[in-house]
């Protein structure tokens, strides 16, 4: 609420046969006014559907104001972020890497970050205990999960038989010279192209399936509207997405122990993206609101 000062006037009588009146300053008073309300245009309205919102929805990848928001968050949650990280990274170690129970509960990770960055939830308010909200999704992840190996694998198949084929037509059927190797070496880096594409696009997936699952966004429609979305502003994706990699791999050098501060600021920061690319939900994701859709 914002208060705003005025000047309290009285009225003085100051000829009394023809009550003249004078207007003299005898107090200031504050009067608090209420503030107006914050208007998040991440926030998408429970009344509209989705697709529609989406589809006319444009963003920009800010790395300025999502740094602030995300720095702003972390530091007042940094306890908790990093004991939830800990808590993923012991869940694989525990079991094995690639574990469902370390996958679950990375998930539960997201949803948690979620649940903090709501328009509606002013303190940034997070509770650890949504670690284990991905296991209400247990059937559709399974499914999302399976999907991005399969998109993943036949990309990286797919890049692979081009590299093999390109060589194979331009070193061994036509004989080229060796200084063609400088060319074809730069058509196997922009084959990456289309190889990053699908890994950014399929990881977006997962966000919005944890989010929107309740209004009847499933696994497949997930990671269409995941690569729609990425379609608008590829590069200042890819870019941010390359940062934070390096960012963490920074951290990673710093002993080992580095990660543990960059990678949950990373993962704020991708969630933070995140927000502004496919929006939040008014009301927070509990498990008892689950819908189960594939």
């Amino acid at each position: 609420m914002g208060k705003h000062q005025y000047t309290k006037l009285e009225r003085v009588d100051v000829v009394e046969s023809t009550k003249d009146v004078e207007l003299v300053e005898v107090a200031a008073v504050e009067v608090e006014e209420p503030a107006a309300p914050v208007v998040d245009d991440a926030t998408v309205p429970d009344d509209e559907l989705y697709y529609g919102w989406l589809a006319e929805r444009q963003y920009a990848v800010d790395v300025r104001s999502i740094w602030s928001r995300s720095w702003e968050l972390y530091r007042n949650h940094a306890g908790l972020l990093t004991g939830g990280f800990v808590a993923v990274v012991f869940a694989h170690c525990l079991v094995g890497p690639g574990s469902l129970l370390g996958s679950y509960m990375g998930y539960g990770y997201l949803v948690m970050l979620m649940n903090g960055m709501r328009a509606s939830n002013t303190t940034g308010f997070m509770k650890f205990n949504d670690l284990f909200s991905g296991f209400s999704l247990f059937v559709p992840l399974l499914g999302l999960m399976l999907t991005q190996a399969v998109l993943m694998i036949s990309a990286i198949v797919a890049y692979i038989f081009a590299v093999i084929g390109l060589y194979f037509l331009i070193f061994i059927k036509l004989s080229a010279p060796a200084w063609v190797g400088y060319p074809y070496l730069a058509v196997v880096l922009a084959l990456l192209y289309p190889l990053i594409y699908v890994s950014v696009g399929i990881h977006m997936a997962a966000p919005v399936l944890l989010e929107f699952h309740t209004r009847r966004i499933g696994v497949f429609a997930s990671v269409g509207l995941a690569f729609k979305q990425l379609n608008k502003k590829f590069t200042s994706v890819v870019l941010f997405v390359t940062m934070l990699a390096c960012f963490q791999v920074l951290g990673t050098l710093a002993f080992g122990v580095g990660i543990f501060f960059t990678a949950p600021l990373s993962i704020v920061l991708y969630m933070t993206l995140v927000k502004d690319m496919f929006g939040l939900n008014a009301s927070e994701f509990r498990a008892s609101e689950c819908v189960v859709c594939v």
